[in-house]
């Protein structure tokens, strides 16, 4: 064949699977080498060229639509990357869901020496972290400290003296939120310094980290990211009995500080890059610096309240010590609860004003009475969430650019809300 025969036949780049590279290769083996190749038959040694050049062709082509698919979040499909496409876009995927709900509470309280109403040195309070257990085996945490004391529970009379008819037991009924879940705690050590430290979590179970302390008492808090210096810590608020409000929010500027990071299967604690910083001291907006330096403007018209101070760290990396981490688990299989199965009191924490004086029969009494019962049913939705759900939420996160004006903003900023506050 002349060599002008062979420069008019053209290439058909459009064949990319398996029997299309492989008609094509025997295209051009059949007119370009027909002296060379005679023998194309299924146990030929031509056809098996043939046919691993084509399942070649074929493998190149399927990774390079996927590795293209996967760089952009409208076609990516691998769930791991779709989360990286959020997190580029401000997304933070909240892992595993958990339920909330209300309980109430009872408890035997003695009667004054009046035997008008229960005994206050005898009300305690019920402690935030009391475990529960409902019918199908799902355990349950106190979210906040239950207060028997407080003036709006009802209380009856639950004993009374059978000769007299003066009540000796008062019964208190009270309210407090719950969540599904376990506490768990893991230790894990950590060598030499390593700037911006991450750390995998063993537990792939974990749907809440509680609190982090490294061997030395010094505690680590959550923020969002790494340059956020300001947090808000739950105080108790001693003007309680005139205001009715058991505890009030107050900000605190940290140093040992760091980031959550989720997947389906795995939970990360990332760390900052080492340089100190504030201490963890109240913060008070009127000490921000605006970076005038001499000139009669200020050219910065924005401001961060998360972020008030001018330092330059990203949190204290921990370094030659052991963390312990107390984290929260969930069972999804039993997180569900129907109207009054919650109702086992597995540990209930107790605090009185001071129980020394306490006469023992009475405080045992006590301590022993706690009930509980769900009076609604307990349910959320603790079904993992989909591709096209995350790819949603993204699409959302990014539009709101942390702001709520339209209602599709505040519904994006409820799907962001952090686990503690419900699902």
């Amino acid at each position: 064949m002349s060599e002008d025969n062979k420069k008019i036949v053209a290439i058909n780049y459009t064949s990319r699977d398996f029997q299309s590279i492989r008609r094509d290769l025997l295209g051009v083996a059949e007119r370009f080498y027909p002296d060379t190749f005679k023998d194309f038959s299924e146990g030929s040694f031509g056809a098996m060229m043939v046919d691993t050049v084509a399942y070649v062709g074929d493998q190149l082509s399927f990774y390079l639509d996927y590795n293209v698919n996967e760089m952009f979040l409208d076609t990516s499909y691998q769930f791991s990357n779709i989360l990286r496409h959020g997190r580029i876009l401000g997304y933070k995927y909240t892992g595993r869901p958990s339920v909330y709900g209300e309980a109430a509470f009872f408890i035997l309280v003695p009667a004054s020496t009046t035997a008008m109403g229960p005994d206050a040195d005898y009300i305690p309070i019920l402690k935030r972290g009391s475990t529960f257990k409902s019918q199908a085996g799902g355990s349950f945490l106190l979210q906040e400290n239950v207060d028997f004391a407080n003036p709006r529970n009802r209380v009856i009379a639950a004993r009374v003296d059978e000769a007299t008819g003066t009540p000796t037991y008062f019964a208190i009924k009270a309210y407090g939120r719950v969540v599904s879940g376990k506490f768990r705690t893991e230790q894990i050590e950590v060598g030499d310094f390593v700037r911006f430290l991450n750390i995998k979590m063993r537990n792939p179970n974990v749907s809440e980290i509680i609190s982090v302390m490294d061997s030395e008492g010094n505690e680590y808090f959550e923020v969002e990211n790494l340059s956020q210096d300001l947090i808000y810590k739950e105080v108790s608020n001693n003007n309680f009995k005139n205001d009715n409000v058991p505890s009030i929010l107050k900000p605190y500027m940290v140093s040992r500080k760091y980031v959550v990071s989720q997947t389906p299967t795995a939970t990360f604690l990332q760390f900052g890059s080492g340089k100190s910083g504030e201490s963890n001291v109240i913060a008070n907006p009127q000490n921000v610096a605006l970076d005038s330096f001499g000139k009669t403007y200020v050219s910065d018209t924005t401001f961060d309240p998360s972020t008030i101070s001018k330092a330059e760290t990203m949190g204290i990396v921990p370094t030659n010590t052991t963390l312990s981490i107390i984290f929260r688990t969930t069972d999804t299989q039993s997180s569900n609860v129907r109207t009054a199965a919650l109702n086992t009191v597995q540990v209930a924490s107790l605090e009185f004003n001071d129980v020394n004086s306490l006469a023992k029969n009475k405080y045992d009494t006590v301590r022993t009475s706690v009930e509980v019962v769900n009076e609604e049913p307990i349910i959320g939705n603790v079904s993992s969430l989909s591709s096209g759900e995350v790819k949603r939420r993204i699409y959302s996160t990014f539009a709101t650019q942390n702001r709520a004006v339209t209602q599709a903003d505040y519904e994006n900023l409820v799907y962001r809300m952090p686990k503690k506050f419900g699902s």
